[in-house]
């Protein structure tokens, strides 16, 4: 029994020693062999813009190359090689950088272990991408708006309200809004749509990239009454039978309908200050005519008309104001 156990223990011993020369054998054969294989390079973009970072932490590019065993296996199981490549030798087209394959195979070349020589690479081109996140931002209005005749603006209607935003980190930090900025002044004569492409920026775009805003106007509402004329400044009352002036005028209040319960028509009068009278040509008479309550102007309301005109005005009398 204790014969066969020795005579195992031999046999297993002559395997171990016969399986230890034979790769020995294979790796003296694999060392002095040249072989073509694929190698993976580690790639460290250097010199970034303060801000920006790539979206993947570990980049590699794979490399064909035609190399001794003894030299790969070195590689294999040595230190990790790695390419150092700057920003600036990058075309940075909006967060995608791409490098020309003729610097790219300098830069591989350089980095390569001695022995090594490069033949291809497993992909055409490298290309490495910025990180960039999104996020959702309120939409902001931001013009001047000038109300047309006999209309009120009543505000602005945005479509959408929000805008997807994606770009670096870093950026969007500094961002609380976006801005939509359409032209330094709007004339609003009616409700109106105005369309606005949102401005280019590196790194930054926006979903969707056109925006669209309702500009919302009210016509004035129209209350049109008769109204006794007053002439003011009472040395000169008499001016009104001389030159024919009308007992009354029809007046016609423009107010927005906000201020409709506001204004009472009742309480209006009409009437004309002697030193706004004036002569024109062909015997024309023009008058400035006002009203009262005084707040109608403070709170936009308008008179029409804030004038008259008499033509061929025969004066009585002997007075002449106008020569």
């Amino acid at each position: 029994m204790h014969s066969e156990k020795v005579n195992k223990g031999h046999e297993f011993l002559v395997f171990l020693v016969f399986l230890l020369v034979s790769l020995c054998l294979w790796l003296l054969k694999v060392s002095s062999e040249i072989f073509e294989t694929n190698v993976a390079m580690r790639v460290v973009v250097e010199k970034m813009p303060e801000g920006l970072e790539l979206q993947d932490d570990k980049v590699e590019l794979e490399v064909g190359v035609r190399v001794k065993g003894s030299k790969l296996l070195t590689y294999m199981f040595g230190k990790e090689s790695h390419i150092e490549i700057p920003y600036y030798d990058f075309t940075d087209n909006d967060g995608v950088l791409s490098i020309e394959t003729s610097k790219l195979t300098n830069k591989v070349e350089a980095a390569m272990p001695a022995d090594f020589a490069f033949r291809f690479f497993e992909e055409e081109e490298l290309v490495v991408r910025i990180k960039t996140e999104s996020v959702l931002l309120p939409v902001k209005f931001e013009s001047d708006i000038v109300a047309g005749k006999n209309v009120e603006y009543g505000g602005i209607e945005l479509v959408p309200e929000k805008v997807l935003v994606t770009a670096p980190p870093s950026m969007l930090k500094e961002m609380d809004s976006v801005l939509f900025k359409a032209g330094t002044r709007i004339n609003v004569a009616k409700d109106s749509l105005i369309t606005y492409t949102l401005p280019h920026k590196k790194y930054t775009t926006y979903e969707p990239a056109v925006l669209t805003a309702k500009v919302k106007a009210t016509p004035y509402s129209k209350v049109s009454v008769m109204r006794k004329l007053s002439v003011e400044d009472v040395p000169l009352t008499h001016i009104a039978s001389l030159y024919g002036l009308p007992d009354s005028v029809k007046l016609t209040c423009l107010m927005p309908p906000s201020m409709t319960g506001k204004v009472d028509k009742e309480h209006f009068r009409v009437s004309v200050n002697s030193g706004n009278i004036r002569k024109g040509v062909k015997d024309t008479l023009f008058f400035t005519v006002s009203s009262l309550p005084s707040f109608v102007k403070e709170e936009n309301v308008r008179l029409e008309p804030e004038y008259i005109i008499l033509e061929n005005i025969k004066p009585f009398g002997i007075l002449n104001l106008f020569n």
